[in-house]
């Protein structure tokens, strides 16, 4: 696997980014909230669309909540990330004189937030390099973040540099903002679809003595079985409210 930094350029020293990192805490709270609100409107759609027709799920909200939470604790307990409940994010801030290099911490792309403070795109990775980047300035990136972080021996970011952390507790949304980040009728019924196509492979292998595994996948890529599929449950879903979210 190829190293792969994220980085960007800020054109301000090292206190003045703190500063504006520091008003840009409400918005990045503001993304964390908003993030949470589509994975629990995706688990709760996910839970009434896989109940039996004539057992609808009694509280799909509240189970999503409680998922969510005990996948958050085993994440804490276990030292490992999940996109799903992993909101914090961090810099790893190097100062260089009238400017600062920054390393982002992040499980989602969520780069885009900090644009107001006029950073430029310093990522650099041992072999990618993307369009629109000369070879010239590749090899520059590359020969500041080993300077910056202590040599290609090293690249820890912990050991040297400033950390600044946004970590966002878990705020529970509003059920109203949870409908708003609610997936549509169709892309539930996608999922639904492709789960139950799959699944339905998935037995068949296994009825017949044959790889299961190979069966699911083969059954998750085939498009046309799944969308029509999908075009007769559509018009089964129950769209996401109040009264459905918490019966």
């Amino acid at each position: 696997m190829s190293l792969f930094i994220r980085g960007m350029r800020f054109p301000h020293p090292l206190p003045a980014l703190i500063e504006g990192l520091v008003d840009l805490r409400p918005l990045v709270a503001d993304r964390a909230y908003a993030h949470t609100a589509q994975v629990l409107a995706r688990a709760s759609a996910q839970l009434i669309d896989t109940a039996p027709p004539d057992t609808p799920h009694p509280r799909p909200l509240a189970q999503a909540w409680q998922d969510w939470e005990e996948r958050r604790r085993a994440a804490a307990r276990d030292h490992t990330r999940s996109p799903d409940t992993d909101t914090g994010c961090a810099w790893m801030l190097y100062a260089r004189g009238s400017e600062t290099l920054g390393l982002f911490e992040c499980e989602h792309d969520w780069m885009g937030l900090f644009t107001p403070l006029g950073g430029t795109d310093w990522s650099w990775g041992r072999y990618e390099r993307p369009e629109g980047v000369t070879p010239a300035e590749w090899e520059a990136r590359a020969a500041t973040w080993t300077q910056e972080l202590g040599g290609p021996a090293h690249w820890i970011p912990a050991h040297r540099g400033v950390r600044y952390a946004y970590e966002t507790p878990p705020r529970a949304p509003s059920v109203e903002d949870i409908i708003a980040h609610a997936p549509s009728l169709q892309a539930r019924a996608q999922a639904s679809a492709q789960m139950r196509h799959a699944n339905a492979a998935g037995l068949a292998a296994q009825e017949a003595g044959t790889d299961v595994m190979a069966a699911i996948w083969a059954a998750m890529c085939e498009r046309a079985a799944i969308d029509a599929l999908a075009a007769r449950l559509a018009p089964t879903l129950v769209p996401l409210t109040p009264a459905v979210l918490r019966p």
